[in-house]
């Protein structure tokens, strides 16, 4: 596997992660199958910890992400996905760096 697309997938790992985990565009999605395991307490603790905990979800990402890359890593599509996610994740990297507390009109 190139260089390039090796730091390709650990970016593209880093923002899925962060999209299973952390960001509010998910929340809705987790939050309904957390209660929709209501009737079986271990499995929606485990479920809720799998979709909470950075490091537990990178290691079901980064095993899916690896393998594709590993068959796909010379596809075209493959790279602009991993390109488009990696931008984003440096992006918000970043803008986290950068801004700090200048989003208070935000009501964060």
């Amino acid at each position: 596997m190139p260089v390039g697309v090796a730091v390709l997938v650990v970016l593209s790992v880093m923002r899925l992660t962060r999209l299973v985990t952390f960001d509010t565009l998910t929340d809705g999605f987790w939050l309904n199958r957390v209660n929709s395991l209501s009737r079986w307490p271990s499995v929606q603790y485990w479920f809720t910890k799998l979709v909470t905990c950075s490091w537990c979800a990178s290691m079901w990402v980064a095993p899916a992400v690896v393998v594709s890359a590993y068959f796909f890593g010379d596809h075209a599509w493959f790279v602009i996905g991993a390109m488009i996610l990696a931008c984003s994740q440096l992006t918000g990297l970043v803008a986290q760096w950068l801004d700090d507390g200048r989003r208070d009109w935000a009501g964060d």
